[in-house]
């Protein structure tokens, strides 16, 4: 299926002009050839840009792996009516089912 796919989209000239018309008209085949020129000339071993950042000797430091992690406590609502309403209703008892008898 990959292979049927593959040739009818690379061996179809019409679909390939469609495209190519397409892609003029919204612009997007302009970006492609940009980004296209843009990737061949891109190294794939440039050092990454340095990070400028402001004031970076007036930062806090802090220190995580000193300070244990703590547990927080959070609140926990209880409605004490709606628990005692709870515990006073009781579902009366389920009738027996009725016989079944096979004919």
């Amino acid at each position: 299926m990959r292979r049927a796919y593959r040739r009818a989209i690379l061996f179809n000239p019409a679909f390939i002009s469609r495209r190519i018309i397409r892609g003029i008209r919204t612009g997007e085949f302009f970006w492609d050839i940009y980004f296209f020129i843009r990737y061949l000339f891109l190294s794939s071993t440039t050092p990454p840009n340095p990070f400028h950042y402001y004031a970076r000797d007036r930062w806090p430091e802090f220190m995580f792996a000193d300070t244990p992690l703590k547990l927080s406590d959070y609140q926990v609502f209880r409605n004490p009516r709606a628990e005692l309403k709870k515990t006073q209703r009781t579902l009366p008892p389920r009738p027996p089912p009725p016989p079944t008898t096979r004919t």
